[in-house]
């Protein structure tokens, strides 16, 4: 009777190698601390250097699950026509973006609509 235990979890071990070496290979990268670093929030840098011709714009963006994802949405915003600068904060679930004043904001909201995310422009 102690026979039928041990092959079912002979077949079971036999399943799970067969799946683990069956799977695609791990892509997702760690981001570095220098990484992380470039894409913290300056409050006093967008705020304080801000341009007379620009004006800082709120999006939040929902489904920011890790630091990684700052990176993603940092770039998508950085590849927009018309960003003057750009910050993301993970805590906050936002995204300001420092544009001039004639720009409409919601070719950024647009840009950030890729993926799992869901941007919308605060009031």
């Amino acid at each position: 009777m102690k026979i039928l235990p041990l092959v079912g979890l002979g077949i079971a071990g036999v399943v799970l190698a067969t799946v683990a070496l069956r799977a695609p290979p791990r892509d997702y990268v760690a981001p570095s601390i220098a990484e992380l670093e470039a894409h913290r929030p300056a409050p006093q840098n967008l705020h304080g250097d801000l341009p007379a011709d620009c004006v800082v714009r709120t999006i939040e963006v929902k489904g920011m699950c890790c630091l990684g994802c700052t990176g993603r949405v940092y770039d998508r915003l950085k590849e927009t026509p018309g960003l003057v600068d750009a910050a993301v904060n993970f805590e906050r679930g936002v995204a300001e973006v420092v544009i001039p004043k004639d720009s409409d904001p919601t070719a950024f909201v647009s840009a950030l609509r890729f993926d799992k995310y869901e941007p919308k422009l605060a009031p």
